[in-house]
């Protein structure tokens, strides 16, 4: 359904509108059907699709920074990394592969907590 044709008219229009091709995918993708040749995106419709990429986006800020470790199709195991550019949190680990020792310790030998270390880093910054 997504490998249309445009013809000249659409094209003329789609330009004239401010239209793109990407929106005509997403069009086709969240409206509702309302003859066998139209689609309408209604209010309804946007109000679903926006609450739904919202839980994701809130999703996928909850998982930054998330390691998968997958092999042969199989989930091995799964954590959440400490990246170089974030401030280091307690109870998470730094680079697995490297061996470096858990973020709490790093923490431990600056004499602050995970919460101290954040308000510090954020006076700095």
């Amino acid at each position: 359904m997504h490998d249309l044709r445009f013809t000249k008219h659409a094209e003329t229009r789609m330009r004239q509108r401010g239209f793109r091709n990407a929106d005509v995918s997403l069009v086709l993708s969240v409206a509702t059907r309302v003859a066998d040749d139209a689609f309408f995106l209604s209010d309804k419709d946007a109000a679903r699709e926006i609450e739904r990429r919202r839980h994701e986006i809130q999703q996928i800020e909850r998982l930054r920074g998330t390691k998968l470790i997958v092999k042969c199709e199989n989930v091995i195991t799964l954590y959440h990394s400490c990246p170089p550019d974030r401030p280091v949190s307690v109870g998470y680990r730094r680079n697995q592969s490297s061996g470096a020792m858990p973020c709490r310790t790093a923490l431990s030998s600056s004499g602050m907590s995970g919460r101290r270390y954040g308000e510090a880093a954020l006076r700095q910054g």
